[in-house]
């Protein structure tokens, strides 16, 4: 009799402590995960920094074109090289993946084309005195 009862005590210790080490394995790949999630959400953050950015520039471009108002166009020469350099917060934070490194690198002409585009549309014509 005292052989099963030491029996069963053992298999319920076993099994207690099988579920705390799933519980304790569980809790930390729950600390991963989250990790992740907060690094993908800071990646997308920045993009939408970019993004935003790029967005605010084409609209005062077209502001410009709209109205012929020069005030339109001051935003944008402001924050030119901040434009160009704001994907530059976005390569720390892929670092660690090599394809969003690559795609990163592929940004960079992407944005200096959009914002050549930009200054291109943006520039003063000269004025005629009529």
């Amino acid at each position: 009799m005292r052989n099963i009862l030491f029996l069963g005590m053992v298999v319920v210790a076993f099994f207690v402590a099988t579920v705390a080490f799933l519980a304790w394995r569980s809790a930390l790949q729950y600390r991963d995960d989250q990790r992740w999630v907060t690094h993908t959400h800071q990646v997308l953050e920045a993009l939408n920094a970019v993004l935003a950015r790029i967005r605010d520039a084409e609209r005062s471009t077209r502001g410009y074109i709209a109205s012929g108002d020069e005030d339109f166009l001051r935003p944008v020469e402001a924050e030119r090289d901040s434009i160009l350099k704001s994907d530059d917060g976005l390569r720390p934070l892929v670092q660690d993946n090599p394809v969003q490194l690559a795609r990163v690198d592929r940004l960079d002409p992407i944005l200096t084309a959009r914002v050549s585009a930009v200054f291109h549309f943006s520039i003063p014509a000269p004025r005629e005195a009529l």
